[in-house]
């Protein structure tokens, strides 16, 4: 008889009885998973911002835009300003305690027909469309903007320019007649010192706000007549001779100064003038025709 034990008890079994076999449990076959496919030429989607964020726009550069002899032409035509002509008040009444104005009186009265004068100062850009070149001075703020005025240009230099512009055009420019320019300058205003303003810091870029650097056209107040930079920038040629006395016998109907001289009339204020009085619009200034330098450009003019 086989004698089976269990825990807390035994009992007996019948000899005859099976044996009892018991078989360790079976393992579990794994059965290994497919790889996973990776597509190594596909980008994974871009996820959108959380909500409430501004996408960045994509700026793109602006191309620079290439102006050609044809714009300067137009340029030039469109923005010269016709003047009613008028008598006006030349000049200023003499002061014996002050020399450096003398060659500005007598205070006298002039009449002018109508003309047409430039709403701004012949600017880089159009001179050189126009020439081939641009002959500023590097010291007087060159290549800070193409729409800065032209500089370190001669009286002589000028004619040059007007001669081309003129077989450009067909139309009578020249530079304005030192009446012409006073006239425009004061913009129809006997009372004011400068072109636009009793203020120069308003109208005019002269040694104490311009940096010591010449800065792009019409930025300053107008004048009366709407032109800009008439009291400084740069200083501006005329096309007569002077003379320090012509005052004194001026004609009064569309004076064109002395018939010969040494010298070419100057006028009006420029970015490194240090004397408010240099800037005024009654102020006469000369250089001779071949001089030049960093604070001397144009204004165009012509007959109607």
């Amino acid at each position: 008889m086989l004698i089976v034990f269990f825990v807390g008890c035994a009992f007996a079994l019948p000899s005859h009885a099976q044996k009892v076999i018991v078989k360790p449990p079976e393992k579990k076959t794994e059965v290994p998973k497919p790889p996973v496919k990776v597509d190594v030429g596909k980008k994974e989607p871009k996820k959108d911002p959380p909500k409430g964020t501004k996408k960045e726009p994509s700026v793109k550069p602006r191309p620079t835009e290439v102006h050609t002899v044809d714009w300067a032409v137009n340029q030039l035509r469109k923005n010269m300003v016709r003047m009613e002509g008028g008598t006006f008040t030349m000049g200023i009444v003499a002061d014996g305690d002050d020399e450096n104005m003398a060659d500005n009186a007598p205070a006298h009265q002039v009449t002018l027909s109508p003309f047409f004068i430039g709403k701004y100062e012949v600017t880089e850009e159009e001179w050189k469309l126009i020439m081939g070149e641009d002959p500023s001075d590097d010291a007087s703020g060159k290549y800070t903007s193409s729409s800065c005025p032209v500089d370190n240009v001669s009286w002589e230099d000028c004619q040059k320019f007007i001669e081309k512009l003129k077989a450009l055009t067909g139309l009578p420019y020249r530079l304005p007649t030192e009446a012409e320019w006073e006239y425009a300058a004061k913009g129809g205003n006997e009372e004011w010192p400068f072109a636009g303003s009793a203020d120069i810091t308003e109208c005019g870029w002269y040694s104490s706000n311009s940096g010591n650097v010449k800065h792009p056209v019409g930025k300053k107040r107008p004048n009366g007549f709407g032109l800009y930079d008439m009291t400084g920038n740069v200083r501006e040629w005329c096309g007569d001779y002077y003379d320090e006395k012509f005052y004194s016998e001026s004609p009064s109907e569309n004076p064109v100064g002395p018939v010969e001289g040494a010298k070419r009339v100057i006028r009006g204020g420029g970015f490194n003038s240090r004397d408010e009085n240099s800037c005024q619009v009654t102020y006469r200034a000369s250089n001779s025709p071949e001089g030049k330098n960093k604070n001397l450009g144009l204004r165009l003019a012509y007959s109607e």
